[in-house]
């Protein structure tokens, strides 16, 4: 009986979506080509259906696993650890509990694979001798469901997006006659400045008369007291 109950609560997060490469380059494809989160044109028809049954079918995989079913896979993989056989029944239900409750909005196939990676010792970082803690099991978890939560973020872009207003013909012509305009101001024949004067050097005859009257500086020099 208690199996028939857990088989009528069971969910369809008991299986991971399925791949679809068709999919992923499309949308790859349409994220790409997004301006400023608008689609450059509109989703063909069969397009958007297409987007639509996908994410129905990825939302519908990463709903809640059930109370029991987390519990019945969590106390699968605390009995592979001798440690955890010595605890009593109550000891047993309080962690499990606790593990559940840790892992109840993530599903069922999420949690599985996990546990899974952890007891084929695929987990580096863990013990083989101690149970992981369960945020380590979330972590993990997480880690399988993140490429569903990317697509369903990639779907959701495309499927919301607005789409690029086509360009206006007038404004377009006025900017290009603007651009036009301000090439030809800056392509104009480039006029060289006049040359600044020469210096003019002094004369032989003017330097000598220079130096006579201030010598090497711009002082007057003194000049001899003439005989009476």
């Amino acid at each position: 009986m208690a199996q028939q109950a857990i088989s009528r609560q069971s969910t369809t997060s008991a299986v991971s979506p399925p791949v679809d490469v068709w999919m992923a380059k499309e949308l790859a494809f349409r994220r790409s080509a997004m301006i400023e989160g608008r689609l450059h044109e509109p989703l063909p028809s069969i397009i958007r259906g297409k987007m639509e049954n996908r994410r129905a079918v990825v939302m519908s995989s990463t709903r809640s696993a059930t109370r029991n079913e987390i519990e019945e896979t969590v106390a699968a993989l605390m009995m592979a650890y001798p440690s955890m056989r010595g605890l009593s029944h109550i000891e047993a239900q309080v962690l499990i509990r606790k593990y559940a409750d840790d892992l109840a909005d993530m599903p069922l196939w999420a949690i599985k694979a996990a546990a899974r990676d952890i007891s084929r010792g695929a987990v580096s970082d863990m013990s083989p001798d101690f149970a992981p803690s369960a945020p380590r099991v979330r972590q993990l978890a997480d880690e399988h469901l993140e490429w569903c939560k990317k697509e369903l973020r990639d779907l959701k872009a495309i499927l919301t997006a607005d789409v690029e207003p086509p360009a206006n013909p007038e404004m377009r012509a006025r900017i290009n006659l603007g651009f036009r305009k301000l090439h030809e101001n800056l392509s104009g024949k480039y006029v060289v400045p006049p040359e600044p004067p020469k210096p003019q050097a002094m004369t032989a005859e003017q330097l000598k008369q220079h130096y006579q009257k201030h010598g090497l500086a711009f002082q007057p020099k003194e000049q001899p007291e003439q005989a009476e």
